[in-house]
């Protein structure tokens, strides 16, 4: 849970990013910015925090250890107040510039940000906040000269638009803190930097990562076992799928003998999806627990695996809501084409 209806601007302080591929693409700030007024202030920490969720969350990590870890230096030193903010804050800046190393890295405007009075899962603390803006939109101003009317045109900041960021919580420490990420441009390999290279950071295993997970690997099963290869239809994938669904919404604690016994029923399909899962954890390098708390907004962000389509050529989406067992799939020798026979009572 966020509450951050009580934030504050502690610090504050910008400097300009790029790629390392460009020249003269970073500019530092030597100081902070000076005292805000109320209205600018308020804008800032809605354009800073409307776009965080309480979902997953991340930790600070580095095969040697934390001691090693540049960020994770960087952030302490700031909460204990041991180096002057704008000091630390450039070190972050150059830390950044140095790992943007792809040319399509965009400059942008680089927000080092210490906060106060955020509320995090029923914990009141304070936070460093990094975020950098990308991407400018074209905005219009209208000016008014005696009685007539003007129109200029500038290039500035979307306030509704953030595209990157992260909260750094001042709890958790020894773990690497916790830590929340925003990352609207995060699509191809130069926008991995943010999150792989700059911040370094795993997934913090709690419910939301242990149910997240298992989704994965639910999904990853049908896709990979339940099969027409393995002698199974897809509105058997569509069946495991939807009892799968149904579990986590109705559930407030996995346990997975009985996700077993009550989703997927067979003997059988039972052994052959223990066997997958030792697959799934060793290809992802990952843990799948069988007992957990389920977490709600986890089942929310993962959603779409639940989708009940069916992709028929190009020609046709089924959408399957009800009962797959009404549908009846065949192979019609004359047009050479398969086919799906639907049982309904009326329509509507």
């Amino acid at each position: 849970m966020f509450d951050f209806s009580e934030a504050s601007l502690a610090d504050i302080i910008i400097h300009k990013v790029g790629s390392n591929q460009e020249e003269e693409s970073l500019s530092l700030s030597e100081a902070p910015l000076p005292q805000l007024n109320e209205d600018i202030e308020q804008v800032l920490i809605d354009f800073f925090l409307r776009p965080f969720k309480p979902d997953a969350y991340y930790h600070f990590n580095h095969p040697n250890g934390l001691d090693f870890h540049q960020m994770y230096q960087h952030t302490s030193n700031i909460f204990s107040r041991e180096e002057s903010f704008a000091e630390i804050s450039k070190n972050i800046a150059k830390h950044l510039h140095l790992v943007s190393s792809h040319p399509n890295i965009k400059k942008g405007e680089l927000y080092i940000v210490h906060l106060n009075g955020l509320v995090v899962d029923d914990e009141i603390t304070d936070a460093l906040g990094i975020f950098k803006s990308e991407n400018k939109d074209t905005f219009l101003k209208i000016i008014q000269q005696n009685n007539k009317y003007d129109v200029d045109m500038q290039s500035g900041i979307n306030i509704k638009k953030l595209d990157k960021g992260c909260l750094i919580f001042n709890t958790e420490k020894e773990e690497g803190y916790k830590i929340s990420i925003v990352d609207k441009t995060n699509a191809g390999q130069e926008a991995m930097y943010w999150t792989n290279d700059f911040l370094q950071v795993d997934f913090r295993e709690d419910d939301f990562y242990d149910t997240k997970n298992y989704i994965d690997l639910c999904k990853a099963f049908s896709d990979g076992v339940l099969t027409e290869d393995n002698n199974f239809a897809t509105p058997d994938q569509i069946n495991f799928l939807k009892r799968s669904k149904e579990y986590f919404e109705n559930h407030d604690k996995f346990e997975e003998d009985d996700f077993q016994q009550n989703v997927i029923h067979e003997p059988d399909i039972i052994e052959a999806f223990k066997d997958f899962k030792n697959e799934f954890e060793e290809q992802y390098e990952t843990q799948t627990n069988d007992a957990f708390g389920i977490s709600k907004p986890a089942i929310k962000k993962q959603n779409k695996y639940f989708r009940p389509v069916i992709k028929l050529d190009r020609n046709f989406h089924l959408y399957v809501h009800g009962n797959p067992d009404n549908m009846e799939k065949g192979y019609d020798e004359m047009r050479r084409m398969n086919y799906y026979k639907l049982f309904f009572n009326e329509e509507n």
